[in-house]
């Protein structure tokens, strides 16, 4: 389904949220908003298979429609997932999709108390840019404990540019690429301020002090597009 969330002028403009309009056009405006979104997927799914070994336990935190499980599945990798999202329509719609004993969808909030154990990979494509700035410390320290040994967290971000003259360029480049998909410049300003202070980017040395902090020292990035990047931390 083709995403029209913002396309009408509203009066008022709510904060985003993955609710029940969103969920139902969410793999459009992934493809549409997020730049390279199937190349990341991709690389994603290319790290797993280098690393993973039979029943490797991986953790998609903030899984949304559970997108990730499908490429498993299609990939035909033997591996116990577990998709964790705070977005109840979302689970839903995973749950409504996939059904397999190697399986799991939650609901539960990300934040600060967030644990689990024996998580051999941690994928958070898209997530920590969502968790409020002053809890994301503890949450990456916390995914850091959750993690066996010689295992890896990946996690993908937009960010900002320390420098204001570049940031302004990388935005108006992204915006540039949201109206070559279809976006107008009303959807475009309407979104910015539906995902302000719901969306709250860091930059690229921010989110390596996130991973360097919580112990993490084998850091890399795997992928970089303007004010989006991926990164590979090997605990």
């Amino acid at each position: 389904m083709k995403d029209t969330v913002y396309l009408k002028k509203k009066t008022k403009i709510s904060s985003f949220k993955f609710n029940q309009e969103v969920t139902n056009v969410f793999d459009d405006m992934l493809v549409r908003s997020v730049p390279l979104y199937e190349v990341i997927h991709k690389s994603i799914i290319n790290i797993i298979k280098k690393v993973y070994f039979s029943n490797c336990k991986i953790l998609d935190l903030g899984c949304s429609n559970g997108k990730l499980f499908s490429v498993l599945l299609s990939e035909q990798l033997n591996v116990k997932y577990i998709g964790v999202d705070s977005s109840p329509f979302m689970i839903k719609e995973a749950l409504g999709r996939y059904n397999d004993k190697n399986c799991q969808f939650i609901t539960k909030n990300i934040d600060q108390d967030f644990k689990m154990e024996n998580i051999d990979i941690v994928v958070a494509n898209l997530t920590i840019q969502f968790i409020q700035p002053e809890i994301r410390q503890q949450l990456i320290k916390n995914l850091y404990h959750s993690l066996n040994k010689n295992s890896y967290l990946i996690i993908v971000e937009k960010e900002i540019c320390e420098n204001n003259d570049l940031a302004a360029l990388f935005t108006e480049i992204y915006h540039d690429f949201k109206k070559q998909h279809g976006y107008s410049d009303l959807e475009i300003q309407q979104k910015i301020k539906a995902l302000k202070n719901i969306l709250i980017p860091f930059t690229a040395q921010q989110n390596i002090d996130l991973l360097k902090n919580a112990g993490f020292e084998k850091i890399n990035p795997f992928i970089r597009w303007f004010n989006f990047s991926g990164y590979i931390a090997k605990k």
